[in-house]
């Protein structure tokens, strides 16, 4: 029997409300066999403020100081139209709500705290440069969200430790 996945419009608030509709249990803990990361460099924008590790290269928006790519490393000279197995992008933006459904084969999604906000963290697959991605998405007004979106490989068995780490090192201003 052939597995089916289905491609799903992700409505934040739909999940958001879902998920304060459920009664859940928020566990936090170490992945196992995870590996932690040292979180030592800050960017502080005028909305939120994330640590990350001080090998992490951050690339600020010119146009728009709440938004922030970091990757785990320099990028390639050339771009070969799939990114290095071992990279990690991560995407830092607040964009309206209604600007925010997306797109994604989900694989897991589960309710997250992160600087004393309820939230939703998405893992899913992709179909960029990088196979995967880990989102979490935080409410920070009736019609505002802060998604923090980080795109990796499976195979970078460190990636998903380094990545939670960041996203829940999120504080908001």
């Amino acid at each position: 029997m052939q597995q089916r996945r289905y491609m799903h419009q992700i409505s934040i608030r739909g999940l958001l409300i879902s998920w304060l509709l459920i009664i859940t249990t928020y566990h936090t803990g170490a992945i196992a066999g995870s590996k932690s990361v040292k979180l030592s460099e800050m960017f502080v924008a005028p909305r939120y403020t994330i640590t990350y590790p001080d090998h992490w290269v951050d690339y600020p928006s010119s146009y728009d100081r709440n938004s922030l790519i970091i990757y785990n490393q320099e990028q390639p000279a050339i771009h070969t139209g799939v990114a290095p197995l071992y990279m990690i992008k991560t995407n830092i933006n607040i964009s309206l709500e209604e600007d925010l459904e997306m797109g994604v084969i989900a694989e897991k999604i589960e309710q997250v705290i992160v600087d004393g906000r309820v939230g939703v963290r998405i893992w899913a697959e992709t179909e960029s440069d990088f196979p995967n991605v880990i989102s979490t998405l935080i409410p920070i007004s009736d019609w505002e969200v802060i998604s923090i979106s980080s795109f990796y490989s499976l195979e970078n068995q460190y990636a998903e430790s380094a990545i939670l780490q960041v996203h829940d090192s999120l504080t908001l201003q």
